[in-house]
């Protein structure tokens, strides 16, 4: 039986190869879609599941609640926490802090290596995490200051082809580092990337803390006794720090390493998911169109296996084992698109994703079900509607299939068109918001400026370095900064200053700047003046303030006031020092050379390549052995919003593959229609009717739903772009327009669909189509 029924099913897609091509096309884009949606879904929440104790490992976070009803939620702790922790709750086995540290010098026999992977950490580090290694042991690798651990990659970058094991690496020529163990890499579904892991205690040497509770600027991560409660021990550590420090009004709580990747905001997974259902389902409903409309020419087939005994049970059987052959067919198709698209896929997203087979029996099962599921959903309601048909209708030839399921196949095509909609308008939002953010004006002048990281012995010659480098041509300005306006800076907790209207506390962010920082950004000010070396105590008591500040401490005027041990000398106008996602916080700007790390340097308009030449000439005789490292504002703004912009273009990517396939079905839906009332076109034209006006009426079948398709996506649109767009504290307005284009565009793409096979049969000469009436 089986084998008759596949003999059945093979006749039936080579008879029909037209309609079969644009049923496997459709279904094998769609499931090639699904296919790189599932590999990117997967990777994103497998990040730190390969540790041997994930279920155990748990980062140690902060909140705190301040007078002016802010709220704020970090992670990095004080470095008494992790002994702490591990001396007072017994449900905690380990503990290890990390501190990352970039832009450093390391040098190596007479070579000089700029590294923004470094980080410091506790010899129970290794023992907690599950990094692989290639030379030493995880519990005796960092048992003494300054031993450090490096990955492959680094041991490579360092050393070649020497023993790495014992050799000594110099940082910022103040601290040597002896290696005493090897990684692997660090794998990229890991939120930790390091390539160099030393001892926690040689943070000392940078001038941070290893002790007390006043400075947050290490993370904490624990490891769990194997039956802890993660949720009762996390009500018993919150007060922690407030018992050790009166003045704190930080809690803490637990957070499962596992869940730090996506830091609860599983948005992206949703909406992919969602457009791989969408573009899937797209397929599976140009199936059942075809199937439904070209049932009538089986009718007959259906009604004598009827009249001979066949039960409905055997036809449902038998046209859904046709659609799942089909959807096996496609899959194959599908497997080789995606071997052909991953790369491009893997450029679009910046990962690494990888597709293979062998082994991997969780895909093989994931690939099988879908290629069961999609063909059980596309043949399910064809299997239903051909098997109810009646025997003695068939054979007299007055069962007709296209009037029984023309009104199911219309809103199934509708169906379409509300998701391809839905997804145009997507499209057209988020290209919309990130040409908002782009073009969103920052309250400086982000154009033509380097930004230049101080690394080694820079830092420490910025005034020899900002006055020789100002007299190289091209240059308009040059100010040093603590960190440039992509980065939030360091920030402090304010409770008291004067002119204070109510107890309370404000986060206020510090950013340290010298006097030339508003000049070289030409950012204005509101009130005062700005740091200037005319006031000799604008070195240790003058501080300028934003707008944000001054209305967060409820501050009538400002100027004069004391704040943070300083005097106000100036307000400036609120501008942007991080991304738009957040609003413009406190921040207050004083003159600390000491925490300089970079230069802003403002490039007079002209030939920017050849000053920047220049620029790198005199800095390699000025600080040599130091790379200039160097990114424009601009580069480096545009760089906050990566991920947007990469899913922006993943969503334009599949939004064109869904209007494809829909556009496909379509395009066979018009033709089946064609085909189906050849002989009704040949009389309108002997009674008289132009091939405008029928080629007008055949379209029109198809239009009108594809307008009712818009009335459903519309608002099904709006909803899902106002909850997206709520990720961004300075956002674009849903106007009418965006909607009215998308319905437009939609159905100028239908009517260009239907329109040539609509005016291949109005062309159609009469006399041929009713020869045999």
């Amino acid at each position: 039986m089986l084998k008759h029924y596949l003999k059945i099913a093979v006749r039936n897609l080579l008879r029909e190869r037209g309609y079969s091509w644009i049923n496997i096309v459709g279904l094998a884009v769609g499931m090639a879609c699904f296919i790189l949606i599932v590999l990117w879904v997967r990777d994103e929440l497998s990040y730190d599941k390969f540790h041997l104790s994930a279920d155990r490992l748990y980062r140690v976070t902060d909140y705190e609640k301040y007078a002016d009803g802010n709220e704020m939620s970090f992670s990095v702790n004080p470095p008494e926490l992790a002994p702490t922790l591990i001396r007072e709750f017994p449900e905690i086995v380990d503990a290890a802090r990390y501190r990352p540290m970039g832009g450093m010098i390391i040098r190596h026999n007479g070579k000089s290596f700029s590294e923004d992977g470094l980080t410091f950490t506790d010899a129970s580090f290794f023992s907690m995490f599950s990094f692989p290694f290639i030379k030493g042991e995880p519990t005796q690798v960092l048992s003494f200051p300054n031993s450090v651990v490096i990955t492959q990659r680094a041991a490579t970058k360092y050393f070649g082809d020497e023993y790495p094991i014992g050799k000594i690496l110099q940082v910022d020529d103040r601290v040597d580092l002896t290696v005493t163990g090897i990684i692997e890499d660090v794998p990229s579904n890991s939120h930790l990337q390091f390539d160099l892991a030393a001892h926690f205690s040689t943070v000392k040497e940078f001038g941070l803390e290893i002790e007390g509770w006043n400075q947050f600027a290490h993370k904490t991560y624990v490891l769990l006794a194997e039956n802890a409660d993660s949720d009762e021990l996390s009500l018993k550590i919150a007060g922690t720090i407030q018992r050790h420090d009166e003045e704190s009004i930080v809690e803490l709580s637990l957070q499962p390493v596992t869940d730090i990747h996506l830091s609860g905001d599983e948005s992206g997974i949703y909406i992919f998911s969602i457009i791989a259902a969408f573009v899937l389902l797209t397929a599976c409903i140009n199936y059942m169109n075809l199937a439904t409309a070209r049932s009538g020419k089986r009718s007959r087939e259906v009604a004598l296996r009827k009249v001979v005994g066949a039960s409905r049970k055997e036809i449902v059987f038998q046209f859904l084992g046709e659609s799942i052959l089909t959807s096996f067919t496609a899959l194959s198709f599908a497997l080789l698109l995606v071997e052909m698209l991953l790369p491009f896929f893997n450029q679009l997203s910046a990962k690494q994703l990888s597709f293979s087979l062998l082994g991997n029996s969780s895909m093989i099962f994931v690939l099988l079900s879908t290629a069961v599921i999609t063909g059980t959903i596309s043949g399910s309601y064809p299997a239903l509607f051909v098997s109810s048909l009646v025997p003695a209708e068939a054979l007299k030839g007055s069962w007709q299939s296209g009037s029984k399921g023309a009104l199911f196949r219309r809103v199934l095509v509708s169906m379409q068109f509300v998701l391809s909609i839905a997804l145009i308008i997507g499209m057209v939002v988020i290209s919309r918001q990130l040409h908002y953010i782009r073009n969103q004006k920052l309250g400086f002048d982000k154009e033509q400026v380097l930004c230049i990281s101080l690394k080694g012995e820079a830092p420490r010659k910025f005034e020899l370095l900002k006055s020789e480098l100002s007299k190289t041509g091209g240059v308009a300005a040059i100010s040093a900064v603590s960190s440039p306006p992509t980065r939030l800076p360091m920030s402090t907790l304010v409770s008291e200053w004067e002119g204070q209207q109510a107890e309370g506390e404000v986060l206020v962010y510090l950013l340290r700047t010298d006097c030339d920082f508003a000049r070289t950004l030409e950012i204005q000010m509101t009130e005062g003046r700005f740091l200037s070396e005319e006031f000799v105590s604008d070195e240790s008591e003058g501080i300028v303030v934003n707008q944000a500040a001054v209305r967060s401490m409820g501050l009538e005027s400002p100027l004069g006031k004391q704040v943070l041990g300083a005097r106000i000398v100036g307000e400036v106008k609120d501008f942007h020092f991080s991304s738009l996602h957040s609003r413009i916080k406190p921040l207050a700007i004083s003159y600390r050379p000491d925490e300089f790390r970079y230069l802003l340097i403002k490039m007079n308009a002209g030939d920017i390549s050849d000053a920047i030449g220049s620029l790198e000439s005199r800095w390699k005789e000025l600080v040599p052995g130091t790379p200039f490292d160097y990114q424009f504002l601009d580069e480096r703004i545009n760089m906050l919003y990566r991920t947007d912009q990469r899913m922006g273009k993943i969503i334009n990517s599949f939004t064109v593959l869904a209007l494809f396939i829909a556009c496909l079905g379509l395009f066979g839906m018009a033709s089946f229609t064609a085909q189906q009332r050849t002989k009704e076109i040949g009389i309108r034209k002997v009674l008289g009717a132009t091939v405008p006006e029928i080629t007008f009426s055949l379209i029109r079948e198809f239009g009108k739903w594809v307008l009712l398709a818009n009335v459903i996506a519309w608002p099904l649109a709006y909803f899902t772009m106002n909850r997206m767009l709520e990720v961004y504290a300075y956002r674009i307005r849903l106007d009418a327009w965006i909607f009215l284009a998308a319905g437009a565009a939609a159905l100028i793409l239908a009517v260009a669909t239907v329109s040539y096979q609509s005016i291949k049969a109005a062309l159609a000469n009469p006399v041929e189509t009713l020869r045999y009436e």
